[in-house]
């Protein structure tokens, strides 16, 4: 049947016939036709039927599986999508098609033969009840049990379906956040658990009788029986999973219940016979029977632990519960017995594909292995639960009842006293460190087959717990150590010290070894490690033979693992040359896996407070080419990671001593790049990582390398990489550390660089920052090439629209820089480079913007009352556009006076300028501007700004320009018309730089830029020369307003004239306060 869409899927009228063509189309080959059908499908989602319609299909038997898995598939997704009351808006589903589809689900399950389908439909059904039980949907559960209940003696077929069903829909309303469903479930849970309980108690009574008179075999009975016992054995388990989540999501206090009490007690008797009738009758070849049984087990052990760990209380309470936990640590000491030549477990990672098996399996479906190792794991994974019962107890911000609450404190004191005895703890703990914490014959096999993938596996072993025996049993050690101390520490000592004789056979001493692992965090000082080391750990380090790689890795664990105790430092030698031994190639002993191990643990010793680089030197060149040789041995990607992050830790704390082996790590590095596929990155991050962690601790010297390194970032840079993105940040943080240790002149490679810093300046990243930092870097290590005409403007252009940043940190860092390429231009070309650099940045629009909207602040500033207007700026960017004005006026206050004349006023601009236009301009502005100007100087908090600002608007008093041809006025007129507004921001900004005219200036460095410390980079003793040569640093506040105020006096024609016709407006106190600076003051009068 071919399908095929010629026109918008709109086009194409909903029928059900073109439907099944639709679903059928979904399933082709062919992937044209496949997109076709999923863009019509997509089109019918909001057509009226169109779900009810999906529904008919499914439950249409004479249809092809195909399309009937994606007619229900497709149903199970609208109702996720549209079934709520609230997606109605968005085209959800009519009341009235719910109901159609509501009447319909429960069929489409209980009569379904095929496992997949009537699972899938279950799903659906399930969420619908979750959604519309019990408001929209009164009937749901009562019309499953009286379902149930018709069919439970007559048709274990139709059984089966709705066990199915009620499975999923109590796992729904179990999971639910709204209280609702919570109680809606708890309502009805004594109903159906007492339902539940006949059909599990009758079926297991069927397979159980007929096991029992066949005595384990099957060949002799008929085959109608045979099939009711299949039936009432997938019909029990799917029963006793029901009944497993409506225990534990259906009663809130679920040992107040008789029914759940009675249960508790069957489970474990139940437990009991399946348990002896797997050892009595478990068959070679596995048969069926063995595994229903074993499933069934499987259930009981997820009933308990869930009961443990999410009604803590309630299993204390319940029946026989602490003798049922120390029946299950009989199971894992009897499983410990025989751990040696258990094969372990393994995930199966087929088991999440949701079909055929009735869903629930949970964690158990992805394990494969040993029916007895997955009982001891359960058994070890109760006894934790128990254990947390007692040290952490449930804790919760609900309400609970004193009654309640005294039903947790009696739990916990039962647990505590009845299964927690001395001698129990200290037999659990015998037999962990004796037995289940003995290396495998199956782990040594499995590390010789695939040594890589095994040592990954073991270094994530910890993760393991819930899947793993011996991950397991180190959990519980370790929480039964922590709360036990004075109990289980000395015969651990013992096991320690006898470990410690050389006639121990090297397995004993391994799983010893493995307890002191896992007890370092526990012990402390109880244990001498130093005495140990020296006597003990060097010698297993160097041992030889068959099984000599065992345990030296168990000795690069244990070094790892007490890397935080204190040690002299002739002990922290022993620790460095242990470890440079086990990573040394040539030792036999030292294979793969071995070596691994001790790059993952070295990282944890030279993390550590205490790491020495000093005593470490003289093993840091071999060690190092170790972790380059494991490097370019080891072939997965994750193992690879895990050594190259020792790398990093390793050359961060080794500091300058990385020198010694520098050239060995810049040579490989690119080699480690260019063999890691295209469209990988983790491998490419963690080497730009390093790059930057060595170059900073080469410091200066690092700069041998910067060429080697410069192409990695620019390949990491390059915007159309497949890899920028995930590469973008390493390739920043890398880029900004070169440019710390750069010094001038720049490599014309890394001045190559700038345009790629600046194209990041657009992006809306939090790393726009660091590459503000990185430009102005280029802009105080060369300048020259920033102010290029190929690099000028794009600066520029790039650095004003970082500007209109939200983050004020943005904002500041590019006005820093604008300011800087400021000073710069003035440095290099007087104030030709400053006027140079302000007509780009009026080309650029940066200026014009600037003024712009501090007229808009003006204006707003002017308005009060209810008619009050909001500034487009805040306060914290004025400063900078302000700051930005100072510097230009600091550097040539005409270019201030070009800049006023040649913006356009706000009634429409000024068409051609000339000398008399450009008067009206600038006379027109001034009122606005320097209100602004003035007004930004009381949100400055950092004095520097202010003094900044300050000489910048007293170079404005050297201007004679005037307003235009034959006008009266010239631009001083304009300036001396806010003398007290000068007067007062000089005296302010005198009195925070000197205190009085008679004391130095703070701000000015007499003898230049500070000298560097040994900690100073090259880019920060740039910086500070940089900064030396600042007026803010070289011009005292006093002497540089006041050369400039008698300057304007003279002009005026004399002080008579000046006081006569500007200094009378001033205010009297406003006066004084400048004339006062004259005078020396004492400290207590600031």
């Amino acid at each position: 049947m071919s399908f095929a869409i010629e026109v918008p899927g709109a086009a194409v009228p909903f029928n059900l016939p073109d439907l099944c063509k639709a679903l059928q189309a979904g399933n082709s080959s062919d992937h044209s036709q496949r997109q076709a059908a999923s863009q019509q499908l997509d089109e019918w989602q909001t057509h009226p039927n169109y779900f009810s319609s999906l529904q008919l299909v499914f439950l249409d038997r004479t249809l092809p599986y195909e399309v009937r898995f994606l007619a229900v598939i497709l149903l199970k997704n609208g109702v996720d999508k549209y079934w709520r009351s609230s997606a109605r808006l968005k085209g959800g589903l009519h009341p009235d098609e719910k109901a159609l589809i509501r009447s319909r689900l429960l069929q489409g399950t209980v009569g379904e033969e095929n496992r997949t389908l009537a699972l899938h439909n279950a799903l659906a059904t399930a969420k619908v009840v979750r959604i519309d039980y019990p408001q929209d949907w009164p009937a749901a559960l009562p019309d499953l049990v009286a379902l149930l209940r018709s069919v439970k003696d007559t048709d274990p077929a139709q059984l089966g379906g709705g066990l199915l069903v009620l499975l999923r829909v109590i796992k729904e309303l179990g999971s639910a956040r709204l209280r609702r469903s919570q109680t809606a479930l708890q309502h009805i849970a004594e109903e159906l658990f007492y339902l539940l309980g006949d059909i599990y108690t009758a079926n297991t009574t069927i397979w159980m009788g007929y096991l029992t008179a066949q005595n384990g075999q099957h060949g002799n009975g008929n085959g109608a029986n045979r099939t009711n016992v299949d039936y009432a054995m997938i019909n029990s388990l799917t029963a006793l999973k029901v009944l497993r989540h409506l225990v534990i999501s259906g009663f809130e206090h679920p040992h107040k219940s008789k029914l759940v009490e009675e249960f508790w007690s069957l489970t474990q008797t139940q437990f009991d016979q399946f348990l002896r009738y797997v050892h009595n009758n478990h068959s070679q070849d596995g048969s069926s029977d063995d595994d229903i049984v074993g499933k069934h087990l499987l259930k009981f052990t997820r009933l308990h632990i869930d009961m443990s760990e999410a009604h803590p209380a309630s299993f204390a309470a319940l029946p026989n519960s602490v003798a049922l936990a120390r029946a299950y640590w009989g199971i894992v000491a009897n499983f410990a017995d025989v751990y040696t030549n258990s094969g372990g477990l393994r995930q199966n990672g087929s088991s999440g594909n949701g079909g055929g098996g009735g869903g629930g399996e949970g964690k158990s479906s992805k394990l494969e292995g040993p029916l007895s190792e997955r009982l001891a794991l359960r058994g070890l994974l109760l006894l934790k639960s128990c254990i947390q019962i007692v040290t952490q107890p449930l804790k919760t911000f609900k309400y609970r009842s004193a009654e309640a609450q005294q039903d947790q404190n009696d739990g916990v004191q039962r647990i505590k006293s009845e299964l927690f005895t001395d001698e129990f703890l200290l037999q659990v703990v015998d037999t962990i460190v004796t037995k289940l914490f003995v290396f495998r014959k199956s782990d040594l096999e499995a590390w010789e087959e695939d040594p890589e993938d095994w040592e990954a596996q073991e270094s994530e072993s910890g993760a393991a717990w819930e899947w793993q025996v011996r991950p397991c049993a180190e959990r519980v050690f370790l929480s039964l150590l922590i709360h036990n101390k004075q109990l289980l520490v000395p015969p651990l000592l013992a096991y320690f010290q006898q470990a410690m004789h050389n006639e121990t056979d090297l397995l004993t001493k391994e799983a010893v070894y493995t307890a002191m692992c896992n007890a370092a965090v526990a012990m402390g000082k109880a244990f001498d490690f130093d005495n140990f080391l020296n006597t003990t750990l060097v010698r297993d380090a160097q041992v030889h033979g068959p099984l000599a790689k065992i345990l030296r890795r168990r000795v690069a664990i244990l070094l790892g693992s007490w890397a935080f105790y204190e040690l002299p430092e002739e002990s922290l030698k022993v620790v460095y040359s242990a470890y440079a031994h086990l990573l040394n190639k040539k030792d036999p002993a030292n294979d793969e896996v071995v070596r691994l191990t001790a790059a993952r643990h070295l990282k944890s010793t030279v993390d550590d407070f205490q790491f020495r680089a000093v005593l470490f030197e003289p093993h840091a060149a071999g060690v190092f080419s170790a972790l380059i040789d494991l490097l370019q041995e080891v072939e997965s990607d994750e193992t690879k990671l895990a050594v190259l992050a020792t790398m990093r830790t390793f050359i961060e704390r080794m500091e300058t001593i990385a020198g010694q082996f520098s050239d060995g790590v810049v040579a490989a590095l690119p080699g480690i790049w260019a063999s890691a596929p295209e469209d990988t990155f983790m491998i490419k991050q963690a080497v730009l990582s390093i790059l930057a962690t060595l170059i900073m601790a080469l410091g200066a010297a690092s700069q041998t390398y910067h060429a080697l390194i410069l192409p990695l970032i620019a390949d990491a840079m390059n915007p159309t990489s497949t890899v920028h993105q995930f590469l973008f940040e390493e390739a920043v943080d890398l880029w900004r550390s070169i440019m710390s240790q750069s010094a001038a002149p720049l490599a014309v490679e890394l001045v190559d660089l700038l345009p790629l810093a600046l194209q990041v300046l657009d992006y809306d990243s939090q790393l726009v920052q660091t590459c503000l930092e990185i430009v102005n870097a280029y802009i105080i290590l060369a300048p020259d090439a920033v102010l290029t005409d190929r690099f000028r403007v794009p600066t520029l252009e790039a650095l004003t629209g970082a500007m209109d940043a939200k983050k004020w940190e943005i904002v500041h860092a590019a006005s820093t820089s604008i300011q800087n390429v400021i000073r710069s231009g003035e440095m290099l070309g007087g104030e030709a480079g400053v006027a140079s650099i302000v007509n780009d940045l009026v080309r650029v629009n940066m200026l014009p913007r600037i003024c712009e909207r501090l007229r808009a602040a003006w204006e707003a500033h002017q308005s009060t009352g209810p008619n009050a207007k909001t500034s487009p700026i805040k306060p914290t960017t004025q400063v900078e556009y302000v700051l930005i004005l100072s510097r230009i006026a600091l550097g040539d206050p005409n270019a201030i006076l070009n800049l006023l004349g040649s913006l356009p006023l706000p009634s429409g601009g000024v068409p051609q300028l000339t000398e008399a236009t450009s008067g009206a301009n600038i006379e027109a502005i001034w009122p606005w501007l320097i209100a602004e100007w003035f007004g930004s100087l009381d949100n400055m908090g950092n004095p520097e700004s202010q003094k900044v600002a300050c000489l910048g608007l007293t170079r404005l008093l050297e201007e004679q320009r005037p307003l235009g041809v034959g006008s009266g006025i010239q631009f001083l007129d304009l300036v001396l018309g806010r003398l007290q507004d000068y007067l007062a921001m000089w005296t302010s900004t005198v009195m925070d730089a000197q205190g009085d005219a008679t004391k130095p200036d703070t701000y000015v460095w007499p003898e230049g830029a500070p000298p560097p410390t040994e900690f100073d980079t090259p880019l920060m003793t740039a910086e500070a020369a940089f900064v030396a040569k600042d007026p803010l640093h070289t011009q005292t506040t006093h002497q540089f307003i006041m050369a400039r105020l008698m300057n304007v006096i003279e002009r005026v024609g004399g002080e008579a004239a000046f006081n006569d016709n500007w200094l009378v407006n001033v205010d009297r106190d406003v006066l004084a306060g400048f004339q006062a600076l004259t005078t020396p003051r004492s400290n207590d009068q600031y």
